[in-house]
Order: structure tokens, then sequence, then C-alpha cells
């Protein structure tokens, strides 16, 4: 990959080092370590894709089912990651974990972030979501 397709990554105060996939948001943690955002470009490239069921409600409104499809790309960019072995964190967005999940996809060191405080939207340190 090029720089701009390469991922972001921070090593934590507790020694974790944690790689931001794909997202395009920065993650600040609740030891204050900043985790940065990917590109604009690599994000759009490891954008899911999606399928809409709309389910029309008695009470007038529709109710819109996301089905998540996991493609090649992306496997092939998790297994890259899953390779480095100074990664121990994957940090991908929840829809991404479950896509694996439902693809039978081994999740390896994939995780969703865990977010210890709403209001500074810190994220923790030692807890992740799988």
């Amino acid at each position: 990959m090029d720089d701009v397709m390469d991922p972001t990554f921070v090593i934590l105060s507790n020694g974790l080092c944690v790689a931001n996939h794909s997202s395009p948001h920065a993650f600040m943690f609740e030891d204050n370590s900043i985790l940065r955002a990917c590109s604009d470009e690599r994000a759009q490239a490891l954008k899911l894709s999606d399928e809409d069921v709309e389910v029309p409600n008695k009470g007038g409104w529709i109710d819109v089912q996301k089905k998540f499809i996991l493609n090649d790309t992306i496997r092939q960019s998790i297994d890259e990651l899953q390779r480095d072995e100074t990664i121990q964190i994957i940090l991908v967005a929840l829809p991404v974990l479950l896509a694996l999940k439902d693809a039978g996809v081994p999740i390896g060191k994939a995780r969703a972030l865990y977010m210890v405080d709403r209001v500074s939207k810190k994220v923790s340190i030692s807890k992740f979501c799988c």
C-alpha cells in the first residue's frame, strides 16, 4: 500500500499497539494517547457495502434493517494487519466486526472500541468489544 493507504497506529501507556483499520476519525484514549484518523482515501476504499431491507410499520413509518457486506479488499487489509506482529489490536467499526462474524471469518486481532466516557468520548486502553 502507498502512504495514503497505510493505517495509523499508536502505542498506549500500557504498551498495547493499536491500529486504526479504516476510520476517518481520530480517537483519544483514557491515557490521552491519540490514534490518528486514516486518510479519507483509505476510509472510502475500506468502506463496507450494505443492503437495506425495508419493513413497513403499521404506525406509518418504515423500519430499515441494514445488512453489511464484507468484501475481499477489506478482508485483505485486515489480514495484512493480522500478520503485523507489532500490532495487538486492530480497531474496526462495529459493523465490520459483525460482518466478519457473519461471514464466519475469525476476528483475530480485530476489535471495536469501548467508550469509557460518553461526554469526553475517551476510549478505554484495556477494554475492547469483540
